[in-house]
């Protein structure tokens, strides 16, 4: 080596070492501001919990301004988000896309232009049509400003927004606050807990409570959301929900969630089994929805623009009745046996399940004072008395608070889950409450809490005796059909109600029910 290659040597490789520092410090730098952005979306902001405590109280201080304002289903419509098209892309970048080709709530909007839900607008005068009227769009669309939108739509971002349907902020929560954190990485780790994820008006669909907090405010009804018997009579039809059956159903058509995952969720249980998930689902949804159904009669007494008694928590049956072409004066059967009281109008029956049988046998600590108030209640609304409002009021207020004490008190105790299900088939299957079924209400939820209580631990000849009863149940309950003869066209027609023409399906029924003792 000639004389002086060796320092110039020595300097290239200084040189070459400074240009990889100085590269590597590039690099660090700029994956630094990647991260930044992927835990704090594209404005920069520090994600909470991860600076200092001036950070932490200016996040807070930044989630309690402002309303929680809905962005729109295209807000989590991207490929790199939840709208991929890939069949080969992960069931949650699937989210939007399945919702948007197999969900029904992505129609609900499309159902208020059609002929029937304009003659329904027209039945109640409703200053505008359907797909702009307030009492429509509340349960149909989620509207831009929450549940309390104006009595029309007219300007056309609005309109825009509210025909997505119901779309994923109606179950999820309006995303204004948590679309950019829910983004990252973050979010799924401690430092995004439940409390800080609440703060934000996101929803976590993931508790069974929640979900079917969130299902009944609208299929069951709520503030803003109540179909009363003006709607029934114009022509919308009347609400009729079981929580697990519509989840069973519905993740049939447009499970946009890990049906799997879902099912090893705790929830108040210790169990890997398929039945006992299902057991609790059916235990919880029941609770629930009893709540809802007496929170919805306090918002009902509530409202003093409203007429008491609202018609709707009422049996239909108590003064609708099959048309008989029999010119014999006898009451037609059902209008006989409805109501044995003279003058009285039987409350809605399909919620019967929801009150005394379902609490006592999940074996919850429910107190003489609270059944107490719950007869007391049912007894006033069956009397139907303006003069009973009042004191109406304050008992659905309490009888709710109470459900809503067992659910938590459900959840935190532990379960013997066959004991559970032994005691809620013996309650159902007793006697005294066989007896009492009178209607297509009661046998429908029979029917599906049945469904949902039978299970394949049973033996073989067991299983295959109730699968057998309950389907002679289900041919009993379905609509029969009616052939209608025009001259021009002869169509068959679904027939919107149970036209029994006599008590034999219910004996069947009842006889049915009782063999799965």
């Amino acid at each position: 080596m000639k004389s002086g290659q060796q320092p110039r040597l020595e300097v290239g490789m200084i040189y070459y070492q400074l240009f990889f520092i100085v590269l590597n410090t590039c690099i660090f730098a700029a994956c630094q501001t990647l991260i930044a952005e992927d835990f704090a979306g594209p404005s920069f902001h520090p994600l909470p919990g991860m600076n200092s405590e001036t950070d932490e109280q200016s996040v807070s201080e930044n989630l309690s301004k402002g309303p929680l304002l809905f962005l729109g289903a295209v807000s989590c419509s991207s490929s790199n988000c939840h709208g991929s098209f890939k069949s080969t892309a992960p069931l949650s970048s699937l989210s939007y896309t399945i919702w948007q080709r197999h969900d029904p709530h992505a129609q609900a909007y499309r159902t208020l232009t059609s002929e029937r839900s304009q003659r329904i607008a027209e039945k109640l005068k409703l200053e505008s049509p359907a797909e702009k009227s307030a009492v429509c769009l509340n349960c149909h669309a989620a509207p831009q400003s929450g549940y309390e939108i104006s009595e029309s739509i007219s300007n056309e971002t609005n309109l825009e927004f509210v025909s997505n349907g119901v779309s994923c902020e109606a179950c999820h929560g309006q995303a204004v606050k948590w679309l950019e954190p829910h983004r990252s990485y973050a979010w799924n780790s401690s430092l995004w807990n439940v409390s800080r994820k609440n703060e934000t008006g996101f929803k976590q669909l993931k508790s069974t409570v929640i979900r079917a907090e969130t299902c009944a405010s609208c299929h069951i009804g709520s503030a803003g959301r109540d179909v009363n018997h003006d709607l029934i009579a114009a022509g919308h039809p009347r609400l009729l929900f079981e929580y697990t059956s519509y989840m069973d159903l519905y993740a049939q058509q447009a499970a946009h969630w890990d049906i799997a995952r879902d099912k090893k969720r705790s929830d108040g249980i210790n169990s890997n089994q398929a039945a006992d998930h299902a057991l609790n689902s059916w235990a919880i949804g029941q609770l629930v929805c009893s709540s809802h159904v007496q929170k919805l009669l306090h918002q009902r007494l509530e409202n003093s623009k409203a007429v008491w008694p609202e018609l709707a928590e009422y049996s239909c049956y108590s003064c609708h009745h099959d048309l008989s072409r029999s010119e014999s004066p006898a009451p037609n059967w059902r209008q006989a046996a409805s109501d044995p009281k003279k003058g009285s109008i039987a409350r809605a029956e399909f919620y019967s399940l929801f009150d005394r049988v379902i609490l006592e046998s999940t074996g919850l600590d429910t107190d003489i004072d609270s059944l107490s108030k719950l007869e007391l209640l049912n007894t006033q609304v069956d009397q139907m008395k303006p003069q009973h409002r009042d004191q109406m009021l304050e008992l659905s207020a309490s009888v709710s608070d109470q459900l809503d004490l067992r659910i938590q008190q459900y959840l935190s105790e532990p379960k013997n889950l066959v004991e559970l299900r032994k005691n809620v088939l013996s309650d159902l299957l007793k006697q005294e409450h066989l007896q009492s079924i009178q209607s297509w209400d009661v046998a429908t939820q029979y029917f599906l809490a049945l469904s949902q209580l039978q299970t394949e631990s049973f033996d073989s000849q067991q299983h295959s005796q109730s699968l057998m009863a309950l389907q002679t149940i289900r041919a009993n309950l379905a609509f029969p059909t009616l052939q209608l003869d025009h001259p021009e066209n002869q169509q068959t027609h679904l027939i919107n109600s149970p036209q029994w023409d006599s008590p034999h399906p219910l004996l069947i029924i009842r006889h049915e029910l009782k063999s799965l003792r």
